[in-house]
């Protein structure tokens, strides 16, 4: 079994004898031309697809047509190729010429540890939450 201090997940579960805490906001955005009646989306259970729900239902979005796919570089190619629009993190890049819409949805990042070491180094924590206020992600 593999054993660490600390993580970072996206995910709202709890795990008894897993302290979490939220490190940071993520921006979610929509990425692909607005005329595209085709969206991409992650596999159920992902994450990112129940972002992806909520965001469509906020907007009253029905989508025309519905890519699934189940690995982020596939959705990145597909939006670079002009096959569909996507929501995804702000933390990821893409070229120029892919056109970017903000939205009003956030998502927390949770930084984890084990309730059993409840003294894991402040300065430890602060150095992870300053490394990700300065990272930009580029899926290839």
């Amino acid at each position: 079994m593999l054993d660490a201090d600390i993580g970072l997940v996206e995910s709202p579960e709890i795990v008894p004898g897993v302290k979490r805490e939220i490190f940071m906001w993520d921006e979610m955005v929509v990425f692909g031309a607005a005329e595209n009646k085709t969206w991409i989306y992650r596999e159920k259970g992902s994450g990112i697809r129940d972002y992806m729900d909520q965001y469509l239902l906020m907007e009253n979005i029905q989508p025309e047509e519905k890519m699934i796919m189940n690995h982020n570089a596939m959705i990145h190619q597909a939006v670079e190729l002009g096959l569909g629009r996507t929501l995804q993190s702000k933390f990821v890049t893409h070229s120029k010429h892919v056109p970017q819409e903000k939205t009003s949805l956030n998502r927390p990042f949770y930084l984890i540890t084990s309730e059993q070491n409840r003294n894991l180094d402040v300065d430890l924590k602060e150095s992870i939450f300053q490394a990700f206020s300065r990272v930009k992600v580029k899926i290839s």
